[in-house]
């Protein structure tokens, strides 16, 4: 006895569609009827007592089942809280009758067994189903849910997960059912038949799917006409083949702001983060960068602190920082949350040229990941190394005026990994994709500040700043999965700003150290982003993807940092600082740098 229904292949039974159908129907039916007639339709609790029927229960605690599954036979309600849960065996978890019951799961339903269904329905219409929490089938023909001779349930929505293990469990199965509505958001896997199997005689159901959404196991809609779907949110990467001989009226509908193709009746979809983090780790890494030369200048002219003399102009210096960031960014309408770090080395020389005019060379390492997550899996790795180096200088004006800019550019090598759902790519139903690629960026940056004395040991200063920034990146193609992606080249531009105030104490000199000061910095960011489409995208023998949205909004946040300078002897000193930005979007930002100087 086996409700079983194979993958699609390409070599498909010579049986008549319809005689196939028949005999699924017959099967299944007869498994349904004669769990039903063999199950008691009375729930045992936990504490021994008996109910007809659900009525307007709450399930809050692990509920253990082995005589009968928990019943609603009409007008019911059932809520299991996240904290609640059903484990049956031999049995269904939950089992629907009569019209109009209301299932709520945000716990665990788990069965055991031969035909142990999570939640079954049996001629009954009109139902509310709200699937937040988990479906855990291990039996043969165990499936997930299941709707038998049951119609129009139009308020039927799965964010949870579902999976079933055991031979022949489908994780969603209609029989002789029509004019349902299904919205699905959550994780739904079959490690040994279909994800989802609609019948021949089920028609006119409604699979309203999200890119957010994971399916692993063949896909049949049967030939009865059902409707596709799918909304292109922001979710992984996805390849969903519905079935060649699925009969989906007016094919699948998408809509959305995701980049997509649709062929016949497969549906493929990118994710397109990692091409929006370009902008971001663009403005992260040079804004970085820029603030390095930035800081060398704001420990320059007019010197070094001489014990006995003062200060004077330096001969040439030549210094070192490590550096490092960390940056997180929240979801948005088109974009997963993700996150990267970056690490490096930056060197440099400088001198001064009279008392009021220095001038710096700069180059250096460095190295980075990005990573983006959906709620299944992880969309995209990009992992970047690569060099950069620049100019930088500063001129003193009257009145404690002062101008600096820099002229930074570099090259990165990049290894990308791209992850994706595909509903056919058993056992894990992810495959992954790999590429590299080369980008090069340059970044020009100007600043004003002004200093306010305060008193002898103490200054107060106002600084504004600008950058752009800009980034060429060689197009590629990906290799190592089934469906590998054709990426264009592209271009990426960022235009930032600046405004901080800060206030210096200096540090008295001692017998231990020449001096130094900390200062402490608030301000603000705005971040644009001129130049941010999404390169071309296609896959061979195919076609090319729809275009992306791509109107991201501004960022802007509020930033602070502390920078400590000690001069430890005539010809060393040390420095270090921190930065933290909080800003739009769940933007969060960390950097810091160690360094030191040495004259010459």
């Amino acid at each position: 006895m086996n409700c079983k229904i194979a993958r699609h292949t390409p070599h498909k039974s010579t049986a008549p569609v319809e005689d196939r159908a028949t005999g699924l129907v017959t099967r299944c039916t007869r498994n349904f009827l004669a769990t039903a007639l063999l199950g008691s339709v009375l729930m045992t609790s936990t504490f021994g007592a008996t109910t007809a029927h659900a009525d307007d229960n709450v399930i809050s605690t692990i509920v253990t089942l082995q005589n009968g599954g928990h019943p609603l036979d009409g007008a019911d309600s059932l809520t299991i809280t996240p904290d609640g849960g059903i484990n049956a065996t031999g049995i269904h978890a939950i089992w629907s009758t009569g019209n109009g019951n209301t299932i709520t799961n945000q716990g665990t339903l788990s069965t055991t067994g031969f035909v142990a269904v999570g939640i079954y329905f049996n001629t009954s219409n009109n139902n509310s189903l709200t699937e937040s929490g988990t479906i855990s089938t291990t039996g043969t023909n165990s499936h997930g849910v299941v709707f038998v001779d049951s119609h129009s349930s139009y308020d039927i929505n799965f964010s949870g997960a579902a999976s079933t293990t055991g031979a022949g469990a489908i994780g969603l199965l209609f029989v002789k059912s029509d004019n349902n509505t299904l919205n699905f958001t959550g994780l739904l896997t079959s490690a040994q038949a279909n994800a989802i199997l609609f019948d021949n005689t089920s028609f006119i159901n409604r699979l309203n799917l999200t890119t957010g959404a994971f399916l692993g196991g063949a896909i049949d809609l049967g030939t009865g006409g059902n409707n596709v779907n799918i909304d292109t949110t922001p979710g992984h990467s996805a390849v969903w083949d519905f079935g060649a001989t699925s009969n989906i009226i007016n094919g699948i509908q998408v809509s959305g702001t995701g980049a997509y193709i649709v062929d016949g009746n497969v549906f493929y979809s990118v994710d397109t983060t990692g091409f929006f983090d370009r902008t971001d780790a663009l403005g992260d890494t040079a804004g970085m960068l820029s603030s390095i030369a930035a800081s060398r200048l704001s420990l320059t002219g007019p010197g070094s602190l001489n014990k006995d003399l003062g200060f004077i102009a330096d001969d040439t210096r030549i210094w070192g920082d490590l550096i490092g960031l960390t940056s997180e960014y929240g979801a948005t309408n088109i974009t997963l949350g993700y996150d990267h770090q970056y690490y490096g080395l930056a060197l440099g020389v400088e001198q001064d040229y009279g008392a009021a005019t220095t001038f710096g060379l700069m180059s250096g390492y460095l190295a980075g990941k990005m990573k983006a997550e959906s709620q299944f899996t992880v969309s995209q790795e990009i992992e970047s190394r690569g060099g950069f180096a620049g100019i930088y200088g500063s001129g003193n004006f009257a009145d404690q005026m002062k101008l600096t800019g820099s002229l930074i550019g570099g090259w990165t090598n990049n290894d990308s990994e791209r992850s994706f759902n595909n509903n056919a790519g058993a056992p894990s139903f992810v495959e992954t994709a790999n590429a590299s690629y080369g980008s090069v960026f340059i970044a020009p940056s100007i600043g004003l500040s002004k200093g306010f004395v305060l008193d002898e040991q103490t200054t107060l200063t106002r600084s504004f700043s600008a950058l752009y920034a800009h980034q060429w990146s060689d197009g590629y193609t990906e290799t190592g999965s089934t469906t590998n992606l054709t990426v264009g080249s592209g271009e990426a531009s960022v235009l930032e700003a600046k405004a901080e105030v800060g206030i210096t104490r200096h540090l008295e000199m001692t017998d231990q150290h020449y001096g130094g000061h900390v200062t402490a910095r608030i301000g603000a960011l705005a971040r644009l982003t001129p130049n941010n489409d999404v390169p071309t995208l296609s896959f061979a023998g195919i076609g090319t993807l729809t275009n992306a949205d791509t109107d991201r909004s501004a960022l802007v946040a509020v930033i602070g940092g502390i920078d400590f300078y000690l001069q430890i002897t005539e010809n060393l000193s040390f420095n270090a600082s921190g930065d933290i930005a909080l800003g739009s979007d769940d933007y969060f930002n960390a950097q810091g740098k160690l360094g030191f100087k040495v004259v010459f």
